[in-house]
């Protein structure tokens, strides 16, 4: 079986290496970590001399002197990541590129295009969708444990990034788990508001961490999915600062009860009620299921690596793409299309351009 080349793009200081996608390729049968690039210099060198590695300081530079299979995009800051997937592509390199993917629509599209052109594949890394604990949670579901689902709803940590920026970093793993859970929206709606007024195009700034445009302390996107299921995600500035007192998690309710998933990286349980809705003047109890662990962040970008590896080999898509994002990606602009419009939105939304920079309404919503 032929063994892959890795090569790794982090930037210590601005981004690093994301939620340690430079572990994603450790210890894999399949591939060999040959090559890094950090743009922070000294820390690049050190890290190339620890793992034994060549050092390059610019992505360029590797690639004209590596010939290699895969590209590891690990910083955080989303603003370099189109580039460095357009320019991992151009080289005939597939990407694990660490989320958010990219910025737009119109991005996603550019990349999505050009990989499909070279048969490349793109998997992006929200690593939920990849562990034990996501398959026992569906099975839960379709095992009708909660009766039909009636409405699904994610809520992100409400802290000090709440809003725009909270929704843009933590909102992507609710936006997906509900795609693989009760499938694609068929109209969306959103409310977002900074100090309790509703923003207009005056309140966007430049995200933290290369989002790009995204405004509000205090946005709730509500989503219908097929069969009458309404899906929410929410956030708002509270300030909460301890990682324990956090509200992320998914929430599912069905007919006969109500699923309870902490969000990636938290306590890794499953939590079940055994009716419909909560009531505190009762003796029900809610339940723990337990799952299985997953140590750290690098464990996860381990199972998303084996699975780009597998998608390479049977020419398939990664379980989490870069196609699967560009929906994950609608979900989250769907409520800047919404507010600015004052409208429904509905999917797939016709519109590639950042809501931002739109002007006018939009082709395929309804008024």
């Amino acid at each position: 079986m032929k063994k892959f080349k890795v090569g790794i793009i982090g930037h210590t200081g601005r981004g690093n290496y994301g939620h340690s996608l430079d572990q994603s390729f450790i210890d894999n049968e399949y591939a060999d970590i040959v090559s890094l690039t950090d743009f922070n210099e000294i820390e690049g060198i050190k890290k190339a001399k620890d793992w034994n590695v060549n050092y390059y300081s610019h992505q360029t530079m590797m690639f004209n002197s590596e010939e290699l299979d895969i590209v590891v995009i690990a910083p955080r800051y989303t603003d370099c990541h189109y580039s460095l997937v357009q320019e991992a592509l151009l080289n005939n390199c597939h990407v694990l590129c660490e989320k958010p993917f990219v910025q737009d629509l119109k991005q996603a599209e550019e990349l999505i295009s050009f990989a499909t052109e070279k048969n490349l594949k793109i998997a992006v890394s929200l690593p939920f969708s990849y562990e034990d604990r996501f398959n026992q949670l569906r099975n839960l579901v379709e095992k009708d444990l909660i009766g039909k689902i009636h409405k699904i709803e994610g809520i992100c940590k409400h802290d000090h990034r709440g809003g725009g920026e909270d929704f843009a970093i933590l909102g992507p793993h609710f936006a997906d788990m509900m795609l693989r859970i009760v499938g694609d929206p068929i109209v969306g709606y959103g409310f977002i508001s900074k100090n309790g007024v509703s923003i207009n195009k005056n309140d966007f700034i430049d995200g933290n961490e290369g989002l790009g445009k995204i405004a509000g302390d205090n946005i709730f996107a509500s989503y219908q999915f097929k069969n009458g299921i309404i899906g929410t995600i929410q956030s708002k500035k509270l300030n909460i600062l301890e990682r324990s007192e956090q509200p992320y998690s998914l929430y599912i309710h069905g007919e006969r009860g109500i699923l309870v998933v902490r969000a990636p990286y938290a306590d890794h349980s499953i939590w079940h009620y055994p009716a419909p809705f909560i009531n505190n003047s009762t003796n029900i109890q809610w339940s723990k299921i337990e799952t299985s662990h997953v140590d750290t962040y690098g464990d996860y970008q381990k199972m998303v690596a084996e699975d780009l590896i597998l998608s390479i080999q049977q020419d398939k898509e990664p379980k989490s793409s870069a196609k699967t994002f560009r929906k994950v990606l609608e979900m989250l602009l769907m409520p800047y299309y919404s507010q600015l419009g004052s409208k429904l939105i509905s999917f797939p939304i016709s519109e590639r351009e950042h809501p931002y920079y739109l002007n006018g309404v939009l082709s395929n919503d309804i008024k």
